[in-house]
């Protein structure tokens, strides 16, 4: 997972490494599959991309809150994080109410800043 180079990002740069989280990435859709595709998968050969897997709310809970300490571990780091979640649904790049998830996504955003169940704050 990216938080596992975070530290090592702090090391290296010569500006402050501020974490970035996301819910999911899988970009293999935009690939196109090789015609000898090998029989055993290797993905450093295709798609060889990063892929996000077992993605679930409770995975994105855990990783935010994976770059709340790591901001803990660096009081010189900028206290903030960003979130990436460009509305990319082809790649599962996004932060919105889906079918799979329903509001899980946003509740565990929620839930690890401290907030509970935000869609039900408004009725829904």
């Amino acid at each position: 997972m990216a938080f596992k180079v975070w530290d090592e990002g702090y090391e290296t740069h010569q500006v402050p490494y501020v974490p970035a989280v996301g819910a999911g990435w899988d970009s293999t859709p935009r690939y196109i599959a090789p015609a000898n595709r090998p029989a055993t998968p290797d993905r450093t050969k295709w798609p060889g991309c990063t892929i996000f897997v077992n993605e679930s709310p409770a995975a994105f809970k855990a990783f935010v809150q994976a770059s709340f300490a790591y901001l803990n571990r660096h009081p010189d780091v900028p206290r903030f994080v960003t979130i990436a979640c460009f509305n990319e649904w082809s790649e599962g790049h996004y932060l919105l109410p889906d079918n799979r998830f329903g509001y899980g996504m946003l509740n565990a955003l929620g839930e690890a800043v401290g907030l509970q169940k935000l869609n039900q704050r408004r009725g829904k």
